[in-house]
């Protein structure tokens, strides 16, 4: 058995995805965990990054439970703003960049959210210019 393979660790039950980033940034710190790009983060980096964006969080005013609103493409955003929301327990709600201002005044009215994170200006649109 390969104990450092946290699926085979008889102790290992992951309560979220951030369990089980903790347990991949303690065993293998520097092994590569995200790329985008030019972009490289290791496992200890990539935790580091989702702390600090945790505390700014709860700092902006997200408990657990508050909605936290993100429009964002897929990329390190998008799971950065995943990782770190769910980390404190808030819950992460992403927008479609596709989605026309309607649907966007539609969602944000059902949902609520104590914050929102745009990332603006993308594909010729400026979301936070368009969301205020």
């Amino acid at each position: 058995m390969n104990t450092l393979d946290p699926r085979h660790s008889a102790d290992y039950a992951p309560e979220n995805i951030y369990d089980i980033l903790c347990r991949h940034a303690a065993i293998r710190p520097d092994a590569e965990a995200l790329v985008e790009g030019a972009v490289r983060l290791s496992f200890k980096a990539l935790k580091g990054r989702i702390d600090a964006l945790g505390k700014a969080l709860m700092a902006s005013g997200v408990k657990p439970g508050g909605h936290v609103f993100v429009v964002a493409p897929p990329g390190l955003m998008f799971f950065e703003t995943f990782l770190a929301t769910t980390s404190i327990g808030g819950v992460w709600c992403g927008g479609n960049p596709r989605y026309k201002s309607g649907e966007f005044a539609h969602l944000l009215s059902d949902i609520d959210p104590v914050l929102v994170i745009v990332q603006s200006p993308f594909d010729d649109r400026d979301y936070a210019q368009e969301l205020q």
